[in-house]
């Protein structure tokens, strides 16, 4: 009669184990789903990041054109005369728009790590098994 009564504890042991992982299962997929909901979030603003940082770039030439002044000397070549300077852009992505697009991408990859995160924590915590 022990024997059964071992085999019965193990048995149900394993049913409450079983249990307390599928009490998990919702968790989980809702903490993956974050995750990769966030990760997709944070590589989106650092695409927008490289593309605010590129059109910057390129709309530099336009703003330094915005600034000279006939007879006065070019800041980048130093020359007197200005034939031709590049036209301003109407669309130009200033240092403020660099700036906050910066601070959206460190945004999005605080929330992609605290994600990552909270899923590792769900996935690695132990399965608490409650008498039945």
């Amino acid at each position: 009669m022990a024997a059964a009564e071992q085999r019965l504890a193990a048995v149900t042991g394993q049913l409450e184990a079983l249990d307390a992982a599928d009490a998990l299962t919702e968790p989980i997929r809702a903490a993956q789903a974050d995750a990769v909901a966030t990760a997709k979030a944070q590589r989106d603003s650092a695409d927008e990041l490289h593309r605010f940082q590129a059109a910057r770039i390129d709309g530099m030439a336009g703003e330094l054109a915005g600034e000279l002044v006939d007879g006065e000397p070019c800041a980048v070549c130093g020359s007197r005369e200005h034939p031709a300077p590049h036209a301003p852009a109407t669309d130009a992505i200033t240092a403020d728009d660099v700036t906050r697009a910066l601070e959206r991408s460190r945004r999005a990859l605080s929330a992609a790590e605290t994600a990552h995160a909270a899923l590792a924590a769900l996935e690695d915590a132990p399965i608490a098994v409650k008498p039945r």
